[in-house]
């Protein structure tokens, strides 16, 4: 494991808040080593739409508070348990502040979000996030990383049946971990009527599209939703998916981590 000194990027981009393009010179630019021939700018793109903070007074304030914080102590130790308690594999972590202007990400998410490749994690957190809110998201993003790791040799080669799987997993092993009051995404309580929704959203929407590749622009209309596929689609029907499995086989939550997608989707258990 890397924890990456993301606080002492962030200082270097306070003492130069005022410059044009200060989080691209001193946030993202340090980030772009990482990478593999990574364009700063696409990165910066990239990031922000997942819940990085934009350049504004409200974010400035936000950072300033989340500097003087132990925020990087309590992340780096809740990783460490996890990590050990998975026998997980090793990834450089990007600690950084979310977004406090997005009111979406404030209100639906808590002020957290995250990002997971498999070598690479980030997480996007809020100077007021609790430390179970925290470690909830922990949680859920480094299950990507395991499964990313475990299963895949090329991550661009995923379909949207890999993916569903993928936050479905993730959102299951988050809920055998934590209580209700823990988990950072109040966007969707995968009640009865929502479980029921996901039903016909498989049967009707969802099924006849798992080949599309990643790369697709189908593929995040399906995970996210819009004006026409309901809200973050892909989540729930991956939820509904593997709940519903994991109800007919008990797995462990090592056994989900490293369950092949196809496993899950061809029981066609909805």
């Amino acid at each position: 494991m890397v924890i990456v000194d993301t606080k002492a990027l962030l200082a270097q981009y306070m003492r130069h808040k005022g410059e044009p393009s200060a989080q691209l010179k001193y946030i993202i630019q340090p980030i772009c080593a990482y990478f593999d021939d990574a364009d700063p700018l696409v990165l910066q793109w990239h990031l922000q739409s997942f819940g990085l903070f934009q350049e504004n007074e409200l974010n400035d304030h936000h950072i300033e508070q989340l500097i003087t914080s132990n925020m990087w102590y309590e992340i780096e130790t809740a990783f460490t348990v996890l990590q050990n308690e998975w026998q997980g594999p090793e990834v450089a972590l990007f600690i950084l502040p979310s977004d406090c202007s997005n009111q979406q990400l404030m209100d639906a998410f808590h002020g957290v979000s995250g990002l997971s490749y498999a070598d690479k994690l980030f997480l996007f957190i809020h100077k007021d996030s609790s430390h179970q809110q925290i470690q909830a998201l922990l949680t859920h993003e480094y299950s990507h990383v395991y499964r990313l790791n475990h299963l895949y040799k090329h991550t661009d080669q995923l379909t949207l049946g890999d993916s569903i799987i993928l936050e479905g997993i993730a959102e299951k092993i988050v809920r055998l971990s934590f209580d209700e009051d823990s988990v950072y995404n109040t966007a969707l309580k995968y009640s009865d009527d929502q479980l029921s929704t996901a039903k016909s959203l498989w049967e009707h929407v969802v099924k006849k599209n798992l080949n599309l590749p990643k790369h697709h622009p189908f593929h995040d209309r399906m995970m996210y939703g819009d004006q026409e596929i309901p809200h973050l689609t892909g989540y729930l029907v991956g939820y509904a998916l593997v709940n519903r499995w994991c109800q007919l086989h008990q797995p462990t939550i090592i056994d989900l981590l490293q369950i092949s997608a196809n496993q899950i989707l061809t029981e066609n258990i909805l």
